[in-house]
Formats: C-alpha cells, sequence, structure tokens
C-alpha cells in the first residue's frame, strides 16, 4: 500500500515539476522574473532516502543514527537560517522540520505521535 501511496505521490511530484518548470521559463522569457526567484533544488524523497525525480544538482541519505535525511546540494552549502525550504511530507499527519550540518540541508519527520520517523517527502529549496 505504502509503495502505490508513493508511486501515486511521484507521479503527482512529476506533473507538478513538469507545470511549474514550465511557468518559470514563462516567465523567465518575459523578463516578469530573474533566476534569483527560482529554486536552488527541488524533487521527491523516497523513505529510504533516495532521490526519486529531483531538479537541481544534489544528493539525498537516510542517516539511521540521527533519524533524519540529509541533502547535499551541489555549489551550495546550505545554512537553515539563510535559506528558504518547504518540505511536505507524504505520510497523513507526519510534519516536518529543516535545519543545517555542515553545509547540507536536515530533513527531520516525525510521525502523529512526535517520534523521529521515516517518510517520503517532497521539497524545494530557494536561496532568497
Amino acid at each position: 500500500w505504502l509503495d502505490q501511496r508513493e508511486r501515486v505521490a511521484q507521479a503527482q511530484v512529476v506533473l507538478e515539476l513538469q507545470a511549474r518548470e514550465q511557468c518559470l521559463q514563462m516567465l523567465q522569457r518575459s523578463g516578469r522574473i530573474n533566476n534569483a526567484m527560482a529554486p536552488i533544488a527541488l524533487g521527491f524523497i523516497n523513505t529510504n532516502g533516495s532521490v526519486s525525480v529531483s531538479a537541481g544538482s544534489f544528493t539525498s541519505s537516510w542517516v539511521a543514527g540521527s533519524s533524519w535525511y540529509e541533502i547535499t546540494i551541489s555549489g551550495y552549502s546550505y545554512l537553515f537560517s539563510t535559506y528558504v525550504t518547504v518540505v511536505t511530507p507524504t505520510c497523513a499527519g507526519y510534519t516536518a522540520r529543516t535545519n543545517s550540518v555542515g553545509g547540507d540541508l536536515i530533513v527531520q519527520i516525525s510521525n502523529t505521535a512526535g517520534a523521529a520517523s521515516q517518510c517520503a517527502f517532497q521539497f524545494v529549496t530557494y536561496k532568497p
């Protein structure tokens, strides 16, 4: 059941990414926005930490000893207070928060009881 739910969520993310990319390209061509407003990384991360869908150059892994996902964005030293990241877990009722360690984006997912958990998620990161 979870695999099917992840596949549906992945398909939704793919469609959303394609639509956003087309919209962004149109806005850039029209001169209404510049690249400074574009996300530097976005994607869908599977429960095991592997990258399913991505835009921007980044890697992801699940760090079991710390119970978090660690995302390295190529060419950027991520500091949570200088970037804007939105994370949406696919598991009902789960929450997410971000942090940073050693220049990497950290995503911590909590289940409905508040305990650290694994859950697939989508994210988008901006550098204002």
